[in-house]
């Protein structure tokens, strides 16, 4: 939801920007913005995503210069064309910064020969763009999301504790491995995995606040991969009781909202509580 609105807000407003301005070329403004901000990640992520795209664009404006001196025509013109494309598929997963350098003299050349424009007019269209589409993305960057990423890492948490309670309702209830009790272990599994990516990006963007929360996240991991352990392992478990002693100290942690503001030594108390009574200790 959060890429979602800073890809929505970004574009809106590059390409409002671009379009009350005159310019020829809008769109390259709204991708630019929307290049940024569309694959997600942490804010630093992103940040340097869109400082690459400027340098890019800025030595891609040099080579198409070289590549006016050149003044290619007919076969010369494809045979450049091919090359800047071919060139650009061998860098784009490699250094951003540099397959930049070559989309731009690659998109102005077919812009200047499709349209016929002037080159004056799509050199200062590619520029302005730029500026307008990635400073309007870090921008949104900046102003959203600032709050609440320890609730994104509680809310998280509280969906691997939805699932854990689940697989541990089935060990109460001494379920057999039927396809919908393997499904939920597996969909517990699911969500530990995801647990530490979003711990890690929330961490990032909020470093102070959210690093008290770490501790609850791996004690919370902790005791998911103990479930699952238990549930591929019955027969060294013993007895119920302690399935049944962990539901209960779950319950009282998922008896709360997630957007009540709660200290992160409270909340990892409680989980070890309820690693506590899982293992008997």
């Amino acid at each position: 939801m959060l890429v979602a609105l800073r890809v929505l807000l970004a574009t809106g407003v590059a390409g409002t920007i671009a379009t009350l301005i005159g310019n020829d070329h809008v769109y390259w403004a709204v991708v630019f913005a929307a290049l940024v901000v569309q694959t997600g990640g942490t804010r630093y992520a992103q940040a340097t995503k869109a400082l690459q795209r400027v340098l890019g664009t800025a030595l891609g404006l040099g080579v198409f210069a070289v590549v006016l001196a050149a003044d290619p025509r007919s076969w010369w013109l494809v045979a450049t064309v091919i090359l800047l494309q071919g060139t650009v598929e061998l860098l784009v997963t490699r250094n951003y910064m540099l397959a930049v350098a070559v989309i731009t003299p690659l998109a102005m050349t077919i812009s200047v020969t499709v349209t016929g424009m002037s080159t004056e007019t799509v050199v200062g269209d590619r520029a302005l763009d730029t500026v307008i589409g990635v400073g309007t993305a870090v921008l949104v960057l900046v102003l959203s999301g600032l709050g609440g990423k320890e609730v994104v890492l509680r809310a998280h948490a509280c969906r691997v504790a939805i699932a854990l309670d689940a697989v541990l309702a089935d060990l109460v209830a001494g379920e057999d491995d039927t396809p919908d009790v393997v499904r939920r272990r597996q969909h517990l599994y699911v969500e530990l995995l995801e647990s530490d990516t979003v711990a890690r990006r929330a961490l990032a963007d909020a470093p102070r606040q959210v690093a008290p929360f770490r501790d609850m996240e791996r004690v919370l991991s902790d005791v998911g991969y103990l479930v699952l352990g238990a549930a591929w392992h019955q027969h060294l478990w013993g007895r119920r009781e302690r399935f049944v002693r962990a539901r209960e100290r779950l319950a009282l942690t998922l008896g709360r909202r997630v957007t009540e503001r709660r200290p992160a030594a409270e909340l990892t108390a409680e989980l070890r509580a309820v690693e506590a009574a899982l293992t008997g200790a």
